[in-house]
């Protein structure tokens, strides 16, 4: 009877050995991003729903891991990450906005001081504040940009095109002036322009659509005299998005376009 036991006890630990899930570095790591995330004050009032969503993601990722699909695991797994990217961007504008809201008080009682007083010193302090106004408010205008081990991505998303096709109008050229000045001045530097799209329409459709944009964007490249050797192209169509393609918001943040500055030797 106690033999038998414990060839019972055995076969159940056996099982639950076999049964558990292995550890895959990837969620891990991307469990340890979104943790340090969620562990910054405050970022909960600013990016609660977001939050939740990467968490959401990493569960999917598990639960395919579980049935050993590792191709829909890393999909949810980047997901998961690029959510998370997501709400420290929401929170890092909200402490500028806060950090200008601010400033712009503190500009105002300056002046009056200034005023009062005819102080050359608050003055001067006004002029600064003026100067840190100007560059958070560029700041705020300007691209969405991370560092990965591919190298720095930035996140243009509000290049517009004509509606269904690939002609950049004229104020989203200008919107890649920064980029221009970037690579005339870092002439070893390549990229990789990449497309993407909501989830309206075709899939085929919508992924040659993405590629026809890359492209776009590198044309416009190529006749500022950026070397088009330089420029790799990319369209992903609707295969990754970053938002929910359900609301508005949502798919004009999955119309997108990505620069990957490559990191040199790679």
């Amino acid at each position: 009877m106690i033999k038998t036991n414990l060839a019972i006890l055995l076969a159940v630990l056996m099982c639950s050995c076999a049964s558990a899930p292995k550890s895959y570095s990837p969620l891990e790591d991307a469990k340890a991003k979104l943790e340090a995330t969620k562990n910054q004050p405050n970022i909960n009032e600013v990016a609660s729903v977001t939050l939740y969503e990467a968490n959401e993601q990493l569960k999917k990722a598990e639960s395919a891991l579980s049935e050993n699909d590792t191709s829909t695991a890393d999909h949810h797994i980047y997901l998961a990450i690029r959510k998370q990217q997501i709400a420290q961007e929401l929170f890092i504008k909200h402490q500028q906005e806060q950090e200008l809201a601010n400033l712009k008080q503190q500009q105002l009682e300056m002046i009056a001081h200034a005023r009062r007083n005819e102080s050359s010193r608050a003055t001067s302090e006004t002029r600064k504040a003026q100067q840190r106004i100007q560059q958070l408010e560029q700041a705020l205008g300007q691209y969405k940009a991370e560092e990965t081990s591919r190298g720095t991505i930035l996140v243009i998303n509000d290049l517009l095109f004509n509606s269904g096709g690939a002609n950049l109008k004229p104020a989203s050229q200008r919107r890649l002036d920064p980029l221009v000045q970037y690579l005339q001045g870092n002439s070893q530097r390549e990229i990789i322009i990449e497309g993407h799209t909501d989830s309206i329409g075709n899939p085929e459709v919508n992924k040659r659509l993405s590629l026809m944009r890359a492209e776009t964007v590198k044309e416009y490249l190529i006749t500022r005299d950026i070397d088009a050797a330089r420029i790799e192209t990319r369209g992903f169509g609707e295969e990754v998005p970053v938002a929910t393609n359900t609301t508005n918001a949502g798919r004009s943040l999955n119309r997108r376009v990505e620069v990957v500055i490559k990191t040199p030797g790679q």
